[in-house]
């Protein structure tokens, strides 16, 4: 069976989004439901280009649809860890007492599903040996860069939960 692209890349953050709607202040559940997903999306998007012409300069860019399928697979596969630690951070928040420690468990969560996606993403995308050698340095600060602006877009996401 073939499920439609991206549906679980913003399906497991929305999941999460909405359920830290609720426990935070119960505040907007379509705000909720949207600003993780949109986070994570707008972040592969103003991302992946400069990805692409990183790794070009370093001789080792796959074509630009092996990137998006790439990208767009990895992010899929973060959604769906995402949801599989659903149910321990909604128990681990429903039994916290404070919903900033709800909140920073379901965003620790959200953190290390993205960093496994980008751990997928770099396998998928440089598939050889002498690819890999090449990028490492390139695909790390990459990396670290998307990162910084994914935790600046879930920071303006979770300010406005506040």
């Amino acid at each position: 069976m073939k499920r439609m692209p991206l549906l679980l890349a913003l399906g497991g953050p929305a999941a999460l989004g909405l359920w830290l709607a609720t426990r935070v202040d119960f505040v907007g559940f379509a705000q909720g439901a949207l600003g993780l997903p949109l986070a994570v999306l707008a972040t592969a998007l103003i991302s992946a280009p400069a990805l692409y012409i990183a790794a070009a300069v370093a001789r080792a860019a796959p074509s630009p649809g092996v990137v998006v399928a790439g990208i767009a697979r990895s992010l899929d596969d973060a959604g769906l860890v995402v949801l599989g630690l659903l149910p321990a951070v909604l128990f681990l928040g429903a039994t916290a007492r404070s919903g900033k420690v709800a909140l920073l468990v379901g965003l620790l969560a959200l953190g290390g599903a993205m960093t496994y996606g980008l751990r997928l993403a770099f396998t998928r995308l440089f598939t050889t040996v002498e690819a890999r050698v090449r990028v490492l340095p390139v695909f790390g600060a990459w990396a670290v860069v998307t990162l910084g602006i994914g935790a600046t877009m879930i920071r303006s996401f979770v300010e406005g939960l506040q």
